[in-house]
Parts: C-alpha cells; sequence; structure tokens
C-alpha cells in the first residue's frame, strides 16, 4: 500500500464519513475492522475500499465513507428488485462461515484449553480467530443497508408513500408499525428465559420470598432443592453469559446476574405470567399487524419487498452482532492467558493483531515500545487487500478533523424518529463503560450509538439520543420496549452537546433542541 497516496486519497473522498465510537482494545477491535473491510472486500467487490480507524487511549474512531455504503446499500437494493430471493442465498453461504465459527467457539467454550501447550494452544486460537474474520465479513452487508444515507431508506421510502395516506398525526406510528421486529434477538432470547425463570420461582412460594426478602447470594445456596429452577439458570448462564461484552471489557453473565434481574422482576410487581406471555407471541402479533397494514394501506409490492428485505438484513445483523459478543469471552481470557505465560504486560497483548499475539505465545516476542505507542495514539487503515498500522508522528496525518466538520451554534438537531414521545433533561454523554455506569436516573442519554450493555442505562435514562442506527437498530427498539422517547440517526450530537446541558427531545418529530441554562 501506498501510505501517502491513499492519505491523500482518504481526504478528498466526497460525500461525507459514517462515524462510529466504542471504548475498546485493540485486538478485539483490529479482528472486526479487518473482517468487514479487508476480508470482506476478498469475498465481494462491492464492500467499501477503506474502514479508517484511529485509536487514542483506548477510545477508537471508526469511519466508512458515506459514499461506498450507499453504493453497497443500492446494490442490494437493485439485486432484491430483480430477484427477492437474492439475498438468501447470500445468507445461506453466510450460515456455512457462521457454523464453522460456532464449532471453534464452542470448543473454547466446552475444553479446559489452558492446559494445552503454546503451540497447540496458537493453533486452536488461530482456528478460531480465523473462523470469526470470516464470518464477521459479509453481514456488513447488513450494516451498509441499515446505516447509509441521511436517514433509514425504509422509512423514507414509507414516509414518501404514506404521506398522502393517513394524517399526519399517524404517520410515524404506521411507519413504526410497518418496521415492527418479527424475529427474536438475541437480548429478546435473553429476556424471555429470564421471565420463565422469573415465572417459575413465582410458583415457588418460599423461594419466591426467601429471595426478596435475603437477597441473592443467599438464595444462591438454596437454588439446588429445586431441581428444574437450577437446570433453567445453568442454561441461561451457558447460552447467554456473553451479551453484555464488548470491545473493551467481559462481562460473564452467570447464575448471581441471572437471579438479580429475576428479584428486580419480581419486586416491580409486574404480572410476570402477562409479560412472558407478551414477548413470547410479540412477533407473531408484529407480523399479523403488518399484514393487515399492508392490506389497509394498500402497500405496493416493490414496499411490501423492502419491508422483508429490512426484517432479514436486521436478523442477519443481529446474527453478526452476537459473535462479536462470542469471540470476546474468548479473546480477553486469551489475553490474559498469553500475558501470564509469557510474562508480558496484559495491556500490551491487549494491543497486539492476531500475527502479534502468537508470535508472543510461541516465540516470546513482542514489541512492547511499539505497543505502547500505539495505545497512545494509532491510525489504522484497512484497505482493499492491505492493511496499516500508523504510530507516533505517523499517525497524526489522519485526525478527526480529516472526517468530521465542526458543529458551532447549532441549537436545534434533527434525526429519525424511532419510539415516540418527549422529555426535557439534561445530557449524558457516553463514549466508555463508566460513563454508561454514571447516567443518572432522569438525564437524556446520548451516545454514538446503543449495544445490550447499555440496557440499564436507557431503563434510568428520560430519552435516548444516538448519532447512529436506523428505526430497527437496537436503540430503536429497545426504547419502543421501554416506552422511552428516541431519535436516532443525529449526525455529530456527541460533538456538539456537553454533560450537563439542558435540552429537549421531541421524539415524534425527531427534534432535539438545547434550551436555555
Amino acid at each position: 500500500m501506498n501510505v501517502a497516496r491513499e492519505i491523500t486519497a482518504i481526504k478528498k473522498q466526497a460525500g461525507g464519513w459514517y462515524h462510529k465510537n466504542f471504548h475498546a482494545w485493540y485486538h478485539p477491535f483490529f479482528a472486526a475492522g479487518y473482517g468487514a473491510t479487508t476480508v470482506a472486500a476478498s469475498r465481494l467487490p462491492v464492500f467499501s475500499r477503506w474502514g479508517i480507524h484511529l485509536f487514542a487511549s483506548n477510545l477508537t474512531d471508526w469511519f466508512w465513507s458515506k459514499g461506498e455504503l450507499k453504493k453497497m446499500r443500492d446494490w442490494i437494493l437493485r439485486n432484491n428488485k430483480t430477484n427477492t430471493r437474492h439475498l438468501d442465498s447470500l445468507i445461506r453461504q453466510w450460515k456455512k462461515d457462521w457454523r464453522a465459527f460456532q464449532k471453534y467457539f464452542l470448543w473454547f467454550e466446552q475444553h479446559d484449553w489452558k492446559k494445552l501447550t503454546d503451540e497447540k494452544l496458537a493453533e486452536k486460537y488461530e482456528q478460531l480467530y480465523d473462523s470469526y474474520v470470516w464470518c464477521n465479513s459479509i453481514p456488513y452487508l447488513a450494516d451498509a443497508f441499515l446505516s447509509a444515507g441521511e436517514e433509514d431508506v425504509v422509512s423514507q421510502r414509507l414516509g414518501e408513500f404514506l404521506i398522502s395516506k393517513v394524517p399526519p398525526t399517524e404517520l410515524a406510528d404506521s411507519i413504526q408499525r410497518l418496521t415492527q421486529p418479527v424475529y427474536d434477538s438475541f437480548v429478546n432470547r435473553s429476556h424471555k428465559s429470564l421471565l420463565g425463570l422469573a415465572f417459575m420461582i413465582e410458583r415457588q412460594p418460599k423461594l419466591k420470598r426467601y429471595l426478596l426478602r435475603e437477597g441473592v447470594i443467599k438464595t444462591l445456596k438454596l437454588i439446588p432443592q429445586y431441581p428444574q429452577i437450577q437446570k433453567a439458570l445453568d442454561r441461561y448462564a451457558r447460552e447467554f453469559h456473553w451479551i453484555h461484552n464488548n470491545y473493551f471489557a467481559v462481562y460473564r453473565l452467570e447464575h448471581k446476574y441471572a437471579l438479580k434481574e429475576i428479584r428486580r422482576m419480581l419486586r416491580s410487581k409486574n404480572d410476570i405470567a402477562a409479560e412472558l406471555g407478551k414477548e413470547t407471541r410479540m412477533h407473531k402479533r408484529n407480523k399479523v399487524d403488518k399484514r393487515r397494514l399492508f392490506v389497509r394501506l394498500r402497500l405496493p409490492r416493490e414496499l411490501c419487498n423492502l419491508i422483508h428485505l429490512s426484517e432479514k438484513i436486521t436478523r442477519w445483523q443481529d446474527d453478526r452482532k452476537s459473535a462479536v459478543y462470542q469471540v470476546n469471552a474468548i479473546m480477553f481470557p486469551m489475553m490474559k492467558e498469553v500475558a501470564r505465560r509469557t510474562g508480558f504486560d496484559w495491556e500490551d497483548v491487549a494491543m497486539t493483531t492476531k500475527e502479534e499475539l502468537l508470535d508472543a505465545l510461541r516465540e516470546r516476542k513482542l514489541e512492547a515500545k511499539s505497543l505502547q505507542s500505539r495505545r497512545l495514539r494509532a491510525t489504522t487503515i484497512h484497505a482493499q487487500g492491505a492493511v496499516v498500522i500508523l504510530t507516533r508522528d505517523s499517525a497524526k496525518k489522519l485526525q478527526i478533523s480529516d472526517f468530521q466538520s465542526e458543529l458551532k451554534g447549532v441549537k436545534e438537531f434533527k434525526g429519525i424518529p424511532a419510539s415516540p414521545g418527549k422529555a426535557r433533561g439534561l445530557v449524558r454523554i457516553t463514549r466508555s463503560t463508566a460513563d454508561i455506569r454514571s447516567l443518572k436516573t432522569g438525564e437524556i442519554l446520548v451516545a454514538n450509538n446503543t449495544t445490550p450493555d447499555y440496557v440499564p442505562a436507557m431503563r434510568k435514562a428520560a430519552a435516548i439520543v444516538t448519532e447512529q442506527g436506523g428505526i430497527t437498530g437496537h436503540a430503536s427498539i429497545v426504547s419502543r420496549e421501554l416506552g422511552k422517547p428516541c431519535v436516532v440517526g443525529v449526525e455529530g450530537i456527541t460533538r456538539a452537546l456537553r454533560d450537563g446541558q439542558r435540552i429537549e427531545v421531541l421524539a415524534d418529530s425527531g427534534t432535539i433542541r438545547i434550551l436555555k441554562q
């Protein structure tokens, strides 16, 4: 790669940049970026030319060209127009990649791999890593489809058609109903599993009273007296322990977490059986509601096909994301095991690429000073067929200002209405795991995007505002389930606002206003 030429081309790129921000260690995030660009482009030429990753002190900014994302989205739309099963064929091919990844992931889950020799462990980890980046490549078509453009393409086209069909006051509700999820996400499955456990415990009055009165730790000792509940708890911990993981930390959710959530459900005094029934029937009910709306609104076949395409793509993206959370459940213990065996600092190991980590394990070779410089500041250019990592002064050749313009003096912002309602409150910008935990009840959560580990904070927030995502994304779906006002796709909002500012969120119209202090 001619780095100088690539940097010049990047700076001249027209059409703007799609931006995501993460709290991350380099090793797991590099794997995701490598799969999304270099590996994906080797499999489908339609993929973006670049993925640029600016890293500084565990905060990472990821940039994709909006123009190229739109090309990817339009490629999907063209193929779907001529062949509505085109995406199905891609997903069928990808399922082979998924099964290969699951094979290696489950091997690590089921074996005491820390007893392996260095060489055997390196071999097994390389198999897991390679299967993951392969599995995590083509599905980024879903992210391009759901993220390209100034608006969510599905809500935009539905809005253009419905504007003359329904009263203005019903437009946002009609679009939301037509884009309701019809498949279980891994977050839904986890929640239903917890509701099922809460229902089982509720039917054991003695156990329920003990949990509410004595708390989680003491109740754990009592659970073995209830074999069916013990079995269900074991299954939950086995199937969903990874759902709160991210690129910066892993949180293995075991029996203690499950009982804590169940206790919260029981203390809410909601009807657990009714809530479980509602969750179980939700997607079937959504499908029926959509079919009725198709008929009542006389939706053209092209729009019906677009909605079905969006449903499949949303499900595909959810599967891709689950692979990220799962692989991190192995990557983080692996990095710590390499540090333990070699004596290298864990934070240095966490800044490696795959090849560097394997060299550390096999040959006890690690360029600590270079990795420490990388942690302070690094620019990674993932291009078709090549990757380059710049550190020290070279990393400064690309700055955030090369991708984003300043938003000065702006008092009102527009985004995509995702969940109705309005709220006023103080801004809490969340960029790190610490920021998520520090959000106070009644504050307005402002983030680049949300993930499952944001849910506890979303419950406390008065409203949710994100820079990324569409009406079928995580923030939108969870906000509707929680009944929280939500606006997504508000470009640059995390840079334009500051913690403690008072704002108003008018989610019905997708408007955010800065109020006088």
